[in-house]
């Protein structure tokens, strides 16, 4: 039996016939197939995010966020390189719909407000909450800071199967084409050929779609990636860098890579700060002030300064825990969550705690790794 009931465009309700049909009906069946399966929507979230470049700037990041050089003088925090740079983050987040203050002692700072990276809320300072590129954007800076609302799911994605592994493959190949000489064009060539295979790759594994093992060169097989990246090294050595580099070298800058990727909101960090020049405004630190007001619970973002920093700091990444640390009795948690893990660990290595021996460490055992995140449960977490 067939069904001759006409086709409606699921907006307008119109009937569609012929080709337009036809490909309305191709819509329609891949939007049950997501919704059938929620997963398939956040593995193409996580591709999207992280391997494909956007179509209108071909750059890695939502094109509300590209640094502008026409905003780059604000009335706010003049006087500074620190201060400019500041000002403009100040009107990307607001642009987006954030809520931020400026800090001006003891040093210049800008802090963005928690409540104002879900959901639009009332009082927002953005003017374009319904334009669909805005709320792309504003997105991204949603799950950079952790606080997605699958963000623990985006974090399991992006850990499980070969996600991270070919990601970190594909920014340690653009980080050494930023180093090789113009003139080695083969091992250029090599590297960006690489880079696209490991696109490939994600995309066969994150939206299912079926890719041979020419289009990938076997990076999906046992040991692929790991192959991939000797290679990578033999030709290096042998390749005219700008700076000379010995195999280990290469191997520490492909482990720093990794630490800086180590999650997503690490890595949507890394993309976002080299869009905006991080060797220029490279971030001291960052804290996370909590509150029994969730209004008041808030981000501050601390960059380099000049005049009162002695050396320039190392790249800066977020804690692995950063979702975690930013929830309602974030810290708590972690720490049973260690503790939890200490008696399991035990229990592993054969030794069974009873009950009466739990209930009298407890307590201490809680303070000794609540002593390793912060020296004060109210003070602000440092990130």
């Amino acid at each position: 039996m067939t069904n001759d009931a006409p086709i409606a465009h699921p907006s307008t309700g119109e009937s569609l016939s012929g080709q337009d049909a036809l490909e309305m009906s191709d819509v329609v069946a891949k939007r049950r197939k997501v919704e059938k399966d929620p997963s398939s929507r956040i593995r193409q979230i996580v591709f999207d995010l992280l391997f494909s470049r956007h179509e209108t700037s071909g750059r890695l990041i939502p094109p509300t966020l590209l640094y502008d050089e026409k905003h780059k003088e604000s009335a706010s925090f003049q006087g500074t390189s620190c201060g400019r740079f500041l000002a403009y983050l100040n009107h990307v987040f607001q642009s987006h719909g954030l809520r931020t203050s400026n800090v001006s002692s003891p040093r210049l700072a800008l802090s963005v407000y928690k409540d104002s990276l879900g959901l639009s809320t009332e009082g927002s300072q953005a003017d374009g909450d319904n334009d669909p590129a805005k709320q792309h954007g504003k997105d991204y800076l949603a799950a950079l800071f952790g606080l997605y609302p699958d963000q623990d799911e985006l974090e399991s994605v992006y850990e499980s199967s070969q996600v991270k592994d070919l990601y970190c493959l594909l920014r340690f190949c653009r980080r050494l084409r930023t180093v090789c000489s113009t003139s080695q064009v083969a091992f250029r060539e090599f590297l960006k050929k690489t880079e696209e295979k490991a696109t490939t790759a994600a995309r066969s594994l994150l939206t299912r779609r079926t890719s041979s093992s020419d289009d990938t060169e076997g990076l999906l097989t046992c040991g692929g990636i790991e192959a991939r990246l000797r290679e990578i090294m033999e030709r290096a050595e042998g390749s005219a860098c700008e700076h000379r580099l010995r195999r280990e070298q290469l191997w520490h800058e492909y482990d720093r890579v990794r630490i800086r990727n180590s999650t997503v909101s690490n890595a949507l960090l890394d993309l976002f700060l080299l869009e905006y020049d991080a060797s220029r405004f490279p971030i001291q630190s960052m804290i996370f002030k909590s509150s029994h007001k969730s209004q008041y619970e808030r981000f501050t973002i601390f960059p380099f300064d000049a005049a009162l920093d002695e050396r320039v700091p190392p790249d800066f990444t977020f804690l692995p825990s950063l979702r975690f640390v930013t929830r309602t009795n974030g810290l708590e948690r972690i720490v049973s969550g260690m503790s939890a893990s200490f008696w399991s660990s035990l229990l592993r290595q054969g030794y069974f705690a009873i009950d009466q021996l739990r209930s009298q460490l407890i307590s201490h055992l809680e303070k000794y790794f609540l002593s390793g995140l912060v020296k004060d449960i109210h003070a602000p977490i440092q990130l």
